[in-house]
This record gives structure tokens, C-alpha cells and sequence, in this order.
């Protein structure tokens, strides 16, 4: 066996201590204390004496300073070290033990491989948790002892003298380092400080002291404690890098918005609520709520009892005594109360309509005349604005019989042109002595009316009213009108198909304890207001008025970290170039101060607010730089009074702090981030109202109806011009900013009208094409998604003149939609109701959005963020508005967005955006924060719960009570509960859910199946088909449409489809979308009836069962269109079943079943022709289908059988009914 190397040996097997080369028993000659290894056998302790390798290298023998320690295995033989060779391994292990007290056991060592020529570390050592080497020194052996190093290639011996070990120890330095190896899986106090004592034992062996007071150890402790943190930090990292193992929120919404899946954090609730006024009255926005107040579980003696009108005071009292929830207007506009609004009749023409049915859109309200006296000018002007579409007349008022019938139906009292188009020359069935006299009602498209059974419709008593039987509605048009007969003045309103009623609605009936008529079965409120659960605090969110809610309450600020000082460098500029970095504000500003300390002048307490101001006050007073006011150091807000004493009080001193700010500035820690946090929760979430879908769809269908509505109204003016001889002035006026003047009086308009406008209209595509253009350049960019800014109605003022305007503006009511969208929210959409904006003194620069930047989201100036719902600070003495956005993805760089994060202590935390994605805000801006507390399903409160309205003062106002002359409010109620309050996504439901939306979720029509799933989810249609067809250049995509109720889908619903799919369309893919395919049927059945049954009874319900009406109780004929769907086929057994379950029916067959026309394919049911006895000629007998029990139809293809002698090409049915009678 050759020699390796020990503690203290050299190449050539001399010992000594190897161990770095201290200690050794051999004294004199080395140089080192003798007797270690004695007092190590002394102390009982054990230790590695010397590792030797045998010729084959795999074998190695380590022996000991004593005896063996029992339970040696591979796992605790460590051997480090090498250059080309690394991670050698023991395979197996052996000891050899001694009888001899006086001799050395020794262990064998197998490994798994030889090494190199250079030197290994032979170590052992504690297993770790893995049953591999670690590094801890094995139970028993001394620290310094524990290994020794060693050579595999023992052959080759040093050629210097032994006693000559300086160069070969240089060399061995480099081959393998003396530290002890590091533990680098020491993660916990105990293992960092057992590290940091054992590594501190080996660079300073004349420390001993363990004792906690010393202050080594309380620096190692200190280490430890900082190592422990650190390795805490690293790993919640880990742990939040993962969705499965993530525990914070914020971590989960984060990783689930990678996948596209939107995690909300809760929305709050929305009703409509109806005031009941006395008289007419406005309240202006941020200055009213509306309160829930439950007061029942207090003490009933100390129970208060409010008024319906109450103030912040009474508020804050009735906290203290119940519930209260406080809703707050959605939209920031004045609610105007009208008397004559709180409860509207319905007409019911004499009695004829007793009732509107289910899927009702339209109502007639009973109206009134507002004065007796009906005064008007000479002209015949009313009060309306000019402009088609809206009443805005010339020579008409749009409120009265005369202007009321206009374009589309959607006008109303002052906004809507008559048969005359304002000018006189309407209809007023036949009452001319009404013309210009004002309505009572004020109605106008986009109002919200609130249609409520108020009585039994069989006992006609207020109790016995259905509370399931109200409903709001969004009116679309309102229209004038006049019953002749009973001389009443009624009005025409319509609403939306998706507000079409739900129920059917009673309006005059016959009961009570007389039997007697009972009218006003039903009403319709007006005087509404859609509102949300949310408390402002600080200001309403989106008013624009800062401290406008809260009784003078002040907002919230947090003030924006100041950047690090930059000074410049002192190196001259290179090459004579002059555009070097020459500082920051900071910088230049610490500069200026301490030169001007070191020149012998003292700081001002002007000049200490200053470096407060630009370097943050924070950082001023870790300096040593601050003020005193009456001896006190002092830690709040500065004054603006020049008071205060600056310390430190002498010039030197100063100088020396000032340069101490500017070194903790320059090279800071690690800046924390700027996220504050909301100190009050919850927040609430709120959905933007309008959306901006909704709001640009409205838009481009206005945009649209544009060339249209001009060609009615050349229709119109060309009846005018024949039957008046002439227009007036104002009417060629209007065609001037159209058409031109050289247009006008190239087609001699004036002298000509009938022939001028005659050839105007049928020229009118061409003369307007440019602007026809234009306009479908601006209808393309609305049904994209875009909203239009008031912009847009400016220059369709210029280009079509100011009546093509109305509808336009986006925040125009008949842009938000149906009532009932209103209510229906989806958390996901929801935003944090939280608004900031910049105070005015914050100072901007470096690039960074300022205070004076008023850009939004496209970075044009001055527009406003209608999709988000926010406004534009108009207090003075303040900034730019800061809006919530969900994300920053799509923000720009001078985009003021902030995305609202909800942590897991239910807290709000405000991240701004980088300056890339989204506007960081300028150093040491202080922004002032408008938010709302509630949300959740706290807000969901049930009908009638909504009783007062609340009053805000101002702060000089708030001791006077409320009085009810302030706002003549009679009652507050919501007729509906409250909908949409949800609470936030839960985290484990989110891992549950977030996963699998990809699958769920369309994002690309790809297939047939795609195309037809999207169909069907959009409103107004009840299923729909698709097919794919090659067409021998491509595929087209053909989507079928079934629209819900009874009629055909219309060109409206079959465009609005197509625009739908569009997104989703396959590249390559043409689409093509229609109605559904009718195939009329031919049947004959022969059914034997069952004697003592009447034949005739039995003939009508068999035409009944088998027909395409309802049946009653919700049952529906066979061929109802609703119980047939999309390439079903015809069962001859389920015909058969049905027939056969007719009473007095004993047997029943079919004789004939197929398609009505002969050779009629898959659209034969729109194709035949109708009206002449060779289209309707039948076809046989279909053996095939009877043979086979079924009628098979394509995938695009609805049966329908209607039997109709009105309509013979819907289907035939013919039975032959015979038997005893």
C-alpha cells in the first residue's frame, strides 16, 4: 500500500498535520505545539490521523486517532477536491479494528472511481437528510480532525527537499482550498449561526468568547437573524412562483392573468330607486344619496326614527343605532324631480288593451296638457331643439301631436319631428286647437320608467298586488300622440327587446267585492335613478369635486418617494463635449446648500422645507437635518409659516449632514416600491356604467341611420315643398350645410323645390360620397369597440347639420342600454372605486407625466375616459386624475392608470405603471385619494329596504338640520331589490377554475360547432347552426338564425350576428349568415275515433296538438317553433304518440310525410313561390320516409307545418278521421 498524504505529510508519505498544516505531534522540527493528538486521545475525542491510497486508486485506508466510531457507512465519507476529476463517492466501507488499546483502527474505503495527480480533502461526516454526505463533522471527532488530505497518484514524488515545503504548499494552496467546505443548505437561525462560529473559529482562533453579552456573538446573532430572514424571503419567493403552492392573493390573481382568466375581487350591488317629489326640484350631483336603514335590532327605546330626508349627521347617528347601507348615484348627473312623474297611468284606449302581454315593447301613458292656456308665438315655435330624429323644430314643438311621429321612433316631448318634420304639417287627429300647447309629461328616450301591479287584479285592493310583478324599462322612443274619441292627450313609448316584459302586465280589470271595472291596476314610475352600493370617502370617486361627500371631510394624500440625488460628475467633458449629465433637482439642490454651509452661512427654515420638499422629509431628518418648534423636533407636515429653528445650529455641522443626505441618496439601499396601501375596507368594486361596448355599438347604429334618416327627411321636405308651393328658410338652410351651397343653387332650390329635391334624393349617393365615407370610416372604428368623444358630434354638426347630432354624444342616455343590463353585472369587470388626482405644488420633471400633462389614454389632450366612467378634476387647486385600471398591458406611457389589488387582509394596494406600461408618477407628487367603502353582498338588500335620501352638507351647513322644503321628497323606495353584490373570488376556487377556462372559453370559430355556439349566446337570438362549405376556392361558413318569438330574424338581427362573429371568423373562412331554413311539410293522417265520441271535438284537437300554436300551461303543438330546433328531424313515432294521446283517438297512420314541394331542397320553405296552383302542387306519397319511421332535414333546416289556409306554403296537414260515431 502506498503512502498518501496525513496531517502534517508531504507527497512522500511524511506525517505531520495536514489539516492546513497546524497542530501535529511531532514538534521541534515542524515548528508546531506538540501533544495535540495526545490530548485529543485524553479527551476521549476521536480524529483522522492520515489517508492512504493503494496503487489501484479505489481503494483508500484512513486511519484514526484512536478507535473506530461504530456505524461508519458510505453515506458518511466525504471526500472533496480534484481538478479534472470531481465528485468521487465511496461505494463501500470497512473498518479494521485493533486489539491493541495502544494501536489505531483504520476504516477501508472503497470508491467509485480514481482521481487526478492533485490533492482531495478526506472527510467524515454527518448524513444528511437525504442519505448523502453533509458537512457537518461526524458525532465525536474534533472539529480540526475530522478530515485529512491525500493523493491519489502517491508514485510520483515531490522533488524538493521535505524540509523545503514553502513552494509546494503555494501549489497545493491552488489545488484545494484550506476553508472548511460551506454548508450551503444552513438556511435557519441555528445552522447560519453554527456556520458563522465554526467559519469565525478558523479565521480568528483567538476568539473564544461565547458568552450573549459579547458583542461577536451579538454580530454573529445579528447575522444569523438577518441569514434567517433572507432565507424566508427566498423562500416565499419559491413558494409564490407557482399557482398550486401560491398563498397570496395577489400571486394567484397574477398568475391566472397569464392564462387570460380575469380573477375579481367582489362588485358591488346596483338598484333603481324612485323619489316621490312634491313639487319640482334638482338635486345636483355629489350632493345627494340614498341610505337602507335598519334601526330594528337596537334597544326599541332608544330606537330613532328618521325622516325620509336626513343629512350626514343623522347618518352618522344612525350608525350608531342599526345597519345602514349607503347607495350613491351611478352616473354624476342632475336628477331632476317632477311631481307629475311619481305615478303615470297607463291608457288603456276605452278599455280595449286590459292588459300588455308577455314580450311586451311598447305601453301608451296617459299624459296631461301643463297649462290650460296652450300659449305659443306666432310662428308656432315650440320649445324643442332643431334637428331630425328629436323635435328640435322649426315651426313645431316635438313634445306636441304635431311633432309626433319622427324619424326611427325615437322621439319624444321636444325631441321628434313630425309627419311635417317640425314644421306644422303634422297630424294632430283632426284638433288643431291643441297645437302648441305644452305637455305635462317630460319623458325623453333614454329615461327610465318602472312599470308595478299597484292592485289585485282580482280583488282590486293594493294588498293583493304581485311584488314579482315590476319591472324597469329603458325607453328608446317616445312618441305624442292624442285619442280623439275620449279627448285625451296620451304618449307613445316603446323600449328595448331585452326589456321586453316578462310577465304579463294587467291594466284594467273587473273585481273587487262589486264585480265592478277597476282601473289602475298597473302604473309606471317615473322620477328614476339608478344607484350602487358604495360610501364616498374623501369625495365621490367620479364627480370631479374633491371633499364633496364626507361633510367637508378632507381626502387621504400619499406622497410619491423622491428619486435618489445625481450629482455631476467632476471629471472635465470628454473630447471638449459639453452634454454630460449635469444632476438631478435632488442633486443640484444638496449641492447649492452645502456650499452654501460651508461658506460660513446658516440653512433658513425656508430652505429645510425645501430640501423636505424635493429630497422627501424622511430622508432629511435620518441626516440630522430638521426643525424645532418650541424645542421639539418636529415630525408633521410643514407649515408654510417660516417658523422654526434648523438643526443641527451651526454652518459646519450643517455642511456635515447635508453631505451625509447626500451619500445615503446616492447610494440608497433597496428602494422600497411605491404601493400604498388603502388604510379603510373594504373597497368598493364597481362595473364602469355605460360600457364602452355598449356605448360605441349605440354610436355606430346611429352613425349608420344616418344616410337614411337624410333620405326621409328629403321625403318629407318634397311633400312639404308640393303641397306648400316652396320651403321656408330655414329649411334650405338645413339642406345648405348638407348638400352645399353651390349644390343649392345649381339645382335652383329656391325656384324649383319638388324638381331640386326630387333630384336631390335620387342623387344623393352620389353628391354625398365623400361624407358617406367618412361616415363609414366612423362606423367601422365604433362597432370595433371604440368610443367616439364629443368630437364626433361636432363634425357631424359641420358635415349633416345639428339634428344628425342627437344620440351621438357618449354620454347620452339612449346609449346606455336596456334597463335590464343595467342590473346585470359580471364581477370581472369591476374596477375598484377609487379615483386619485395630483395636488397642486407637486413637483414633475424627468420625463415623468406632470401635473400640467392632461393627456388619457390614446394620449390625446383634453379627452375624457368614458370606458373607465372617469372625470377630469375640476376643483381648482387640482391635478390630473388617476383612473383604475385591471391591468397594465395596454396602458401607454403617458396613460395616468393604476391597477387596484385586493390583499389578503382585505386591504387595497395601488401599483402605478413603470413609465413604459403606464404613467409613474413624478417624484414627491402628492396625490390625494377619493375612494368608496361597501361592495359585497352586504348591498343586496331586499325591495322597499331603500327608504331615505341623504343630504350632504357643506361644512358651515352641517350642525342646521335637514327640512324637507330643501328637497320636496315625499318617499324614497326601491321597487326592486338590489342585484350584483358578490363577495371576492375565493383563491382555492380560483386554482379550480383558472386551469380549465382556457377550454371553456371561445376564442376562434374554428369549427361548424364554434360558430353556432357564439350565435346562440348573443341576445335576441334563441338557437342557431352553422355548416362549412368548400366552395371550390375556399370555405364558407353559413350560420343560420333563429331568432326568439314567432317572426323571422330581421336584417337589424342578421347584421348585428355577422358583426358579432366577425372577431372570431377563421382566416380564410367567408361568413354568411341567414335565417333559418323553413321546410314546410305535407302530412296525412287516417285516425279511427272511438265510438260515443264527438268527431268534430276530436278533429279540432287533433289540429291543435299537431299546430304551431301555444296550447296553454306551457305546453306547445308539435310544430311550435319552439319545439323544433336546428336539423331535428320528423319521428313518424313520436306524430304517431302525440295523435294517438288525444281522447276518443283509437288508432291512428300516417299516409303521407315528406317535403310539401316537388324536388324542394334544403331552402325550399323560402324559395317556392306562393299564390299559384302549380307551386302548391304536393308531392306523393314519401315511401322512404314512412318506410324508414324518420324525415331527415339538413343541419341548416327548421320543419315547420303550420296548416295555414291563409299561408298554404307553411305546410299542410290533412286527417281523415272515421269510426262509429
Amino acid at each position: 500500500m502506498s503512502g498518501g498524504l496525513g496531517h502534517g505529510s508531504d507527497t512522500r508519505g511524511n506525517r505531520g498535520n495536514g489539516n492546513g498544516g497546524n497542530g501535529g505531534d511531532g514538534g521541534g522540527e515542524s515548528g508546531w505545539p506538540p501533544g495535540r493528538r495526545a490530548r485529543i486521545r485524553a479527551e476521549r475525542l476521536n480524529g483522522i490521523d492520515a489517508v492512504e491510497a493503494d496503487d489501484d486508486g479505489l481503494t483508500l485506508t484512513v486511519t484514526f486517532l484512536g478507535k473506530a466510531p461504530h456505524g461508519l457507512g458510505p453515506e458518511n465519507v466525504r471526500i472533496d477536491g480534484g481538478r479534472r476529476i470531481t465528485g468521487i463517492q465511496a461505494i463501500h466501507t470497512s473498518v479494521e479494528r485493533e486489539e491493541d488499546p495502544e494501536l489505531d483502527d483504520r476504516l477501508v474505503v472503497t470508491v467509485d472511481r480514481a482521481g487526478d495527480t492533485s490533492r482531495y480533502r478526506l472527510s467524515l461526516v454527518e448524513a444528511d437528510p437525504y442519505g448523502r454526505p453533509g458537512s457537518e463533522p461526524y458525532p465525536g471527532f474534533e472539529q480540526r480532525y475530522f478530515g485529512a488530505d491525500f493523493t491519489f497518484r502517491p508514485d510520483r514524488p515531490s522533488p524538493f527537499d521535505c524540509g523545503d515545503g514553502d513552494g509546494e504548499r503555494d501549489g497545493d494552496a491552488a489545488d484545494f482550498p484550506t476553508a472548511p467546505v460551506i454548508d450551503y443548505t444552513a438556511r435557519d437561525y441555528d445552522s447560519i449561526r453554527r456556520l458563522l462560529l465554526d467559519r469565525l473559529a478558523l479565521t480568528t482562533p483567538g476568539w473564544v468568547e461565547r458568552n450573549p453579552a459579547d458583542l461577536g456573538m451579538t454580530l454573529v446573532e445579528l447575522l444569523a437573524y438577518t441569514g434567517d430572514r433572507i432565507s424566508y424571503q427566498q423562500d416565499a419567493v419559491a413558494t409564490e412562483a407557482y399557482l398550486d403552492t401560491a398563498r397570496r392573493r395577489v400571486s394567484v390573481r397574477r398568475h391566472v392573468r397569464l392564462i387570460d382568466y380575469a380573477m375579481h375581487d367582489g362588485c358591488n350591488a346596483r338598484a333603481f330607486v324612485t323619489v316621490e317629489t312634491a313639487g319640482e326640484h334638482m338635486l345636483l350631483p355629489g350632493t345627494f344619496r340614498f341610505a337602507a336603514v335598519d334601526v330594528h335590532s337596537g334597544d326599541p327605546q332608544d330606537r330613532p326614527e328618521p325622516g325620509t330626508v336626513i343629512d350626514d349627521g343623522d347618518l352618522a347617528v344612525l350608525d350608531e343605532h342599526g345597519s345602514v347601507e349607503v347607495f350613491e348615484p351611478v352616473t354624476a348627473e342632475p336628477l331632476v324631480l317632477r311631481e307629475v312623474h311619481n305615478t303615470i297611468r297607463l291608457w288603456t284606449w276605452g278599455g280595449e288593451v286590459r292588459s300588455l302581454p308577455r314580450g311586451a315593447t311598447a305601453a301608451t301613458l296617459v299624459d296631461g296638457w301643463a297649462d290650460e292656456g296652450g300659449e305659443r308665438d306666432g310662428n308656432g315655435h315650440g320649445d324643442g331643439r332643431h334637428g331630425p330624429g328629436r323635435g328640435e323644430g322649426g315651426r313645431g314643438h316635438g313634445g306636441h301631436e304635431h311633432g309626433g311621429h319622427g324619424h326611427e321612433h325615437d322621439h319624444g316631448q321636444g325631441h321628434g319631428h313630425g309627419h311635417g318634420h317640425g314644421h306644422g304639417h303634422g297630424h294632430d287627429q283632426g284638433h288643431d286647437h291643441h297645437h302648441g300647447r305644452r305637455r305635462a309629461l317630460s319623458l325623453r328616450a333614454g329615461d327610465v320608467l318602472i312599470l308595478e301591479e299597484v292592485k289585485g287584479p282580482r280583488s282590486s285592493t293594493p294588498g293583493d298586488a304581485d311584488p314579482a310583478h315590476r319591472q324597469p324599462v329603458r325607453l328608446t322612443s317616445v312618441t305624442p300622440a292624442y285619442d280623439a274619441v275620449e279627448d285625451q292627450p296620451v304618449l307613445e313609448v316603446t323600449w328595448a327587446p331585452e326589456d321586453a316584459l316578462r310577465f304579463p302586465l294587467c291594466l284594467a280589470t273587473l273585481g273587487g267585492p262589486d264585480c265592478g271595472p277597476a282601473a289602475d291596476v298597473s302604473v309606471a314610475r317615473g322620477n328614476v335613478v339608478l344607484v350602487d352600493h358604495g360610501r364616498s370617502v374623501g369625495g365621490p370617486p367620479g364627480a370631479g369635486v374633491p371633499g364633496a361627500f364626507g361633510r367637508g371631510e378632507l381626502p387621504a394624500t400619499v406622497t410619491v418617494p423622491p428619486d435618489p440625488a445625481v450629482v455631476a460628475p467632476c471629471c472635465p467633458p470628454d473630447f471638449g463635449c459639453g452634454d454630460r449629465e449635469e444632476g438631478n433637482a435632488p442633486g443640484r439642490l444638496v449641492g447649492a446648500l452645502t456650499r452654501k454651509a460651508d461658506s460660513g452661512r446658516l440653512l433658513t427654515s425656508d430652505d429645510v422645507r425645501e430640501l423636505f420638499t424635493v429630497v422627501g422629509e424622511a430622508a432629511a431628518l435620518r441626516a440630522g437635518i430638521g426643525l424645532e418648534l418650541a424645542g421639539l423636533r418636529r415630525t408633521g407636515p410643514p407649515s408654510g409659516d417660516g417658523s422654526g429653528r434648523v438643526v443641527p445650529s451651526t454652518a459646519h455641522e450643517q455642511a456635515a449632514a447635508l453631505r451625509t443626505l447626500l451619500a445615503q441618496s446616492i447610494y440608497p439601499g433597496i428602494p422600497p416600491r411605491f404601493r400604498p396601501r388603502l388604510d379603510r375596507s373594504p373597497i368598493a368594486q364597481a362595473v364602469p356604467f355605460p360600457l364602452s361596448e355598449r356605448v360605441a355599438a349605440g354610436q355606430a347604429d346611429r352613425l349608420a341611420a344616418i344616410p337614411g334618416r337624410l333620405r326621409q327627411r328629403l321625403v318629407e321636405l318634397w311633400r312639404s315643398a308640393r303641397d306648400r308651393d316652396g320651403l321656408a328658410d330655414g329649411e334650405i338652410g338645413e339642406l345648405a350645410v348638407v348638400f352645399g351651397l353651390d349644390v343649392i343653387e345649381r339645382f335652383d332650390l329656391r325656384r324649383h323645390p319638388v324638381r331640386a329635391l326630387r333630384d336631390l334624393l335620387h342623387r344623393s349617393d352620389e353628391l354625398l360620397a365623400g361624407k358617406q365615407r367618412r361616415l363609414e370610416v366612423l362606423t367601422a372604428r365604433a362597432r370595433a369597440g371604440t368610443v367616439l368623444d364629443g368630437h364626433l358630434a361636432w363634425e357631424i354638426e359641420q358635415s349633416w347639420g345639428p339634428g344628425y347630432t342627437v344620440g351621438l354624444h357618449p354620454d347620452e342616455p339612449e346609449l346606455r342600454g336596456p334597463a335590464s343590463a343595467a342590473l346585470a353585472q359580471d364581477p370581472r369587470a369591476a374596477l375598484p372605486a377609487v379615483r386619485l388626482h395630483e395636488l397642486d405644488g407637486a413637483p414633475g420633471g424627468d420625463g415623468r407625466v406632470g401635473e400640467d400633462d392632461h393627456v388619457t389614454d390614446d394620449g390625446h389632450a383634453g379627452a375624457e375616459d368614458h370606458a373607465a366612467g372617469g372625470e377630469r378634476g375640476t376643483g381648482a387647486g387640482h391635478g390630473a386624475v388617476w383612473s383604475p385600471r385591471r391591468d397594465l398591458l395596454e396602458s401607454g406611457p403617458r396613460d395616468r392608470h393604476f391597477v387596484g389589488e385586493l390583499e389578503d387582509d382585505e386591504r387595497l394596494a395601488l401599483r402605478f405603471g413603470d413609465g413604459w406600461h403606464g404613467a409613474r408618477p413624478a417624484p414627491g407628487a402628492r396625490l390625494a385619494l377619493h375612494y368608496r367603502l361597501g361592495g359585497g353582498r352586504a348591498g343586496n338588500v331586499g325591495a322597499e329596504a331603500i327608504n331615505h335620501l341623504v343630504l350632504v352638507r357643506e361644512a358651515e351647513d352641517e350642525n342646521r338640520p335637514a327640512r324637507t322644503d330643501e328637497a320636496p321628497v315625499a318617499g324614497v323606495r326601491n321597487p326592486l331589490p338590489a342585484l350584483g353584490g358578490t363577495e371576492p373570488e375565493p383563491v382555492d376556487q380560483v386554482r379550480q377554475l383558472a386551469p380549465l377556462d382556457l377550454r371553456r372559453t371561445r376564442l376562434r370559430a374554428v369549427t361548424a360547432e364554434d360558430y353556432a355556439a357564439l350565435a346562440s349566446e348573443l341576445p335576441g337570438v334563441q338557437r342557431a347552426a352553422a355548416e362549412l362549405r368548400w366552395t371550390g376556392s375556399g370555405q364558407e361558413a353559413h350560420v343560420a338564425v333563429d331568432s326568439e318569438g314567432d317572426a323571422d330574424p330581421s336584417p337589424r338581427m342578421l347584421a348585428a350576428v355577422a358583426q358579432a362573429l366577425e372577431p372570431y371568423r377563421l382566416i380564410g373562412h367567408d361568413l354568411v349568415v341567414g335565417p333559418a331554413r323553413l321546410v314546410p311539410l305535407d302530412i296525412a293522417l287516417t285516425v279511427c275515433a272511438a265510438p260515443g265520441h264527438q268527431h268534430g271535438q276530436i278533429l279540432a284537437e287533433l289540429y291543435r296538438v299537431l299546430g304551431s300554436r301555444r296550447l296553454g300551461k306551457g305546453r306547445l303543438g308539435f310544430f311550435h317553433p319552439d319545439a323544433l330546433t336546428f336539423g331535428e328531424p320528423v319521428r313518424l313515432s313520436r306524430l304517431v304518440a302525440v295523435a294517438a294521446a288525444v281522447p276518443g283517438v283509437v288508432s291512428v297512420e300516417v299516409t303521407r310525410l315528406g317535403r310539401l314541394f316537388r324536388g324542394s331542397d334544403s331552402g325550399g320553405g323560402h324559395s317556392g313561390p306562393g299564390g299559384t296552383s302549380h307551386a302548391l302542387e304536393a308531392v306523393g306519397e314519401d315511401d322512404s320516409a314512412i318506410g324508414d319511421g324518420v324525415l331527415r332535414l339538413g343541419p341548416l333546416e327548421i320543419a315547420t307545418c303550420d296548416n295555414d289556409p291563409q299561408r298554404p306554403e307553411a305546410g299542410r296537414l290533412e286527417i281523415t278521421l272515421g269510426g262509429v260515431r
